[in-house]
């Protein structure tokens, strides 16, 4: 898992750091990433996220109880919540959604072994199961938690991958257009696996090639693709990338 100091994620991060004294808290070692309080979370770096039913800034009191060791909280949160009177140093951030996607883009550099990703419109957890499974062989790796699959979910695995696993497997979930691309981003797989498409999500693609569209992004990037083709929506999204010299399995 990422392991640095508060400066150094200041500093990763463009945020500014508010503590009591500040010389000091950039010296506090940070180890790990968390965004719920009923978690462990000794010894990581909580991060506030204001959602449409929680915000992460009413629960700092929670967070230091849980064992976190510091706080990335959104700036304009800061004056209004008086959040400068927490026990835990601040690193104050424009978006700490942006803030984490940043960390994990900074963590995924320093990977040595491969990741893998995948996605679909079902059998996504089912196939990370099987894969983790068959990787074990192969050395540590990490794998996403549960089904921790979106744009907070994915920087949160990869932030508990470590530098030198073997392998690292990622669910990337959708339910809009960009949402993969911006997964993709992040993580860069070096592998993409499909495990199919189908009228999922319709509300946010509006038909079944927009879906097969937005899946198809997985494989942007990647040196290979592993893909069900199962409709002929998927089939339509394989050519281009075909002669683009893309080494794909079907």
């Amino acid at each position: 898992m990422i392991r640095a100091s508060i400066g150094e994620l200041e500093s990763i991060v463009d945020g500014r750091i508010i503590a009591s004294s500040v010389a000091d808290a950039r010296a506090t070692p940070v180890c790990g990433v968390g965004t719920d309080t009923r978690d462990d979370l000794t010894g990581r770096l909580f991060v506030a996220i204001r959602g449409a039913r929680h915000d992460g800034h009413d629960h700092l009191e929670a967070a230091v109880a849980a064992g976190a060791v510091a706080a990335m909280v959104e700036a304009a949160e800061v004056d209004a919540r008086e959040l400068v009177a927490s026990t835990i140093p601040l690193l104050v951030v424009a978006d700490p959604i942006d803030a984490l996607a940043t960390l994990a883009r900074h963590h995924r550099a320093a990977f040595q072994g491969t990741v893998i990703g995948i996605t679909g419109s079902a059998g996504k957890t089912t196939t990370r199961a099987i894969l983790e499974q068959l990787l074990v062989p192969l050395g540590r790796g990490t794998a996403s938690i549960r089904s921790f699959n979106n744009h907070l979910g994915v920087p949160i695995t990869i932030l508990e991958a470590s530098s030198d696993d073997a392998w690292v497997v990622l669910e990337m979930g959708t339910s809009g257009p960009g949402e993969i691309a911006h997964l993709v981003d992040i993580a860069r797989p070096e592998i993409a696996i499909l495990t199919g498409t189908g009228r999922a999500h319709l509300e946010g693609f509006g038909s079944e090639s927009g879906v097969a569209a937005e899946k198809a992004a997985i494989l942007d990037g990647a040196r290979l693709g592993v893909v069900n083709v199962d409709r002929p929506a998927i089939e339509a999204e394989l050519p281009a990338r075909r002669a683009s010299g893309m080494a794909l399995i079907t």
